[in-house]
């Protein structure tokens, strides 16, 4: 009896390691999915900046920089998306061109807001630059000067008004 209980014991503390192992691998390959690449990292690290400093966004590098670098819980959160404050400095440069990223300081969101394009590539690679969006995660190709001017400048904000109601709010108020 004793042998059986071990037995089954031992068959269900396998087969929970198994299944973790399978639920971290997939988790694993979706964090790395939404956080690959030194431009999606920027705009997350700049997200995270916002979204704890009442919606304001960095003044400079520095600043982002302090941020970065301080508090050990900040670091537990940010290590848990593969994201290092130690490796901040490797993350100011784009893989693809070899360059700093143009960063857009001070750029202020709100909850439920678009997001906003900060991390910018400043030299083309075949005809495309990148923009990184804080509060999106995602990366936009940008084929034209006048895009990028536009996104850089901050006067146009890719969204959709539906996906942001206090947009589509505004939108309502101003055809009336």
């Amino acid at each position: 009896m004793w042998n059986i209980r071990l037995l089954l014991w031992a068959v269900a503390v396998s087969s929970l390691g198994i299944s973790l192992v399978g639920c971290t691998s997939e988790r694993d390959q979706l964090v790395n999915q939404y956080t690959a690449g030194n431009i999606k990292k920027m705009a997350i690290i700049y997200n995270a900046y916002t979204g704890l400093n009442q919606w304001k966004g960095p003044q400079d590098e520095a600043q982002l920089r302090d941020w970065m670098q301080s508090g050990a819980w900040k670091k537990k959160k940010m290590e848990k998306l593969n994201i290092s404050a130690d490796k901040f400095d490797d993350y100011l440069i784009s893989e693809r061109t070899g360059e700093k990223f143009e960063i857009r300081w001070g750029v202020n969101s709100a909850p439920m807001g678009p997001p906003r394009p900060v991390i910018f590539e400043a030299t083309e690679i075949d005809g495309i630059r990148q923009v990184g969006l804080a509060g999106g995660g995602e990366v936009l190709d940008v084929e034209t000067d006048e895009e990028y001017d536009e996104l850089m400048s901050g006067v146009y904000v890719p969204d959709d008004f539906e996906k942001y109601p206090n947009r589509a709010k505004k939108s309502r108020k101003k055809k009336k």
